[in-house]
């Protein structure tokens, strides 16, 4: 291909393609799981964020060599022909998840729908929260390595893409805990801990210039820690929660359902991703790095208020989702009891 206008336009249009496939495939996956493990949603996706975790840390690495050894082309081709390879793993071995046929009962009134849910002030505090977890990811893309440069230098690709890794390590090993534990407990306050733990790190990272933090690299290697730390609070149990939130407005949760919030959890996220490093690079260019992160604290601290308000309201949602299998066992072990009393 030729160099210049030509492969510019191309490389565009390669990434578009890119990320309508990627989104397509995480919110169908999202979906999926939802359906297939309604009661443990926030341990099920801990666990998908733990092989997001290793890709994030593994694609970078196995690229470089790839490039290195194989020139431009080679990553590509070797991550098209691992993609198709899994084309047909998926078709033979995922069981089919079929939807249920609503019942008269139901009526329009439950038919499920993006607005209806966003009309919700619950479901749109946390769809905003997936919004800002994404953001504060995009945050440190552009300009952490700059930072590190001028401030400390540090050139060393090795030793910037080790805080990265923590970053990333951090974020793996503890999704599936906080899912674990939202699914047990309140998803809500682990969400609220997640997002008033993030804004911390950020304003560690920068470090807010009002302050009397010194400016040190163990600092920022603390605040990347911290941020990995709190990424997975804040997304794991996102999923979870729009479910119990929607289930308690009177949606039946169905795969048309699961469909539209993971919908939700894929753009909300992506566009999270998506400002998150343009804002940062703007603001970085014309600010300092100590102010683009403050200003992003900022704004997570603001979130963290809302998602504060929001659990301490007591809002009516589910504690739990339960299948229509569990409940039907419960309702027949209740009638067992009350014949044998």
């Amino acid at each position: 291909m030729p160099d210049g206008t030509v492969f510019i336009t191309f490389s565009f249009v390669i990434r578009i393609f890119d990320g309508i496939g990627g989104a397509m495939a995480m919110t169908a996956a999202v979906a999926f799981l939802a359906q297939c493990f309604p009661d443990n949603v926030g341990s099920i996706m801990g666990g998908l964020e733990v092989f997001t975790g290793i890709g994030l840390t593994l694609g970078p690495l196995i690229g470089g060599v790839l490039y290195e050894y194989g020139g431009f082309g080679m990553p590509f081709f070797v991550l098209a022909g691992l993609i198709l390879i899994t084309l047909p793993v998926c078709i033979c071995i995922l069981p089919k998840v079929h939807q249920a046929a609503p019942s008269e009962e139901e009526g329009g009134k439950t038919k499920p729908s993006l607005w209806k849910f966003i009309k919700i002030p619950a479901f749109t505090i946390i769809a905003m929260s997936i919004v800002t977890g994404g953001m504060a990811i995009g945050v440190i893309e552009p300009t952490l390595a700059p930072h590190l440069k001028s401030q400390f230098n540090i050139t060393s690709t090795t030793k910037i893409g080790l805080l990265f890794f923590m970053f990333c390590a951090c974020y793996s090993l503890f999704a599936p805990l906080f899912g674990w534990i939202a699914d047990k407990t309140n998803a809500r306050w682990v969400m609220t801990f997640g997002s008033f733990l993030c804004t911390i790190s950020l304003f560690l990272m920068g470090p807010v210039p009002f302050s009397f933090m010194p400016n040190k690299l163990w600092l920022t290697c603390v605040a990347m820690g911290l941020m990995g730390l709190s990424i997975g609070p804040m997304i794991v149990p996102a999923v979870s929660e729009l479910e119990n939130i929607v289930k308690a407005r009177g949606f039946t949760l169905d795969l048309a359902v699961h469909g539209v919030v993971s919908g939700v959890f894929g753009a909300g996220f992506n566009f999270g991703a998506f400002i998150g490093p343009t804002l940062s690079g703007v603001f970085n260019q014309y600010l300092h790095f100590n102010w683009t992160c403050t200003v992003f604290g900022c704004i997570l601290l603001l979130q963290s208020i809302f998602l504060l308000i929001l659990t301490l309201s007591g809002s009516a949602t589910l504690p739990k989702t339960k299948t229509p299998e569990s409940t039907s066992v419960e309702n027949n072990t209740h009638e067992s009891e009350t014949i044998q009393s």
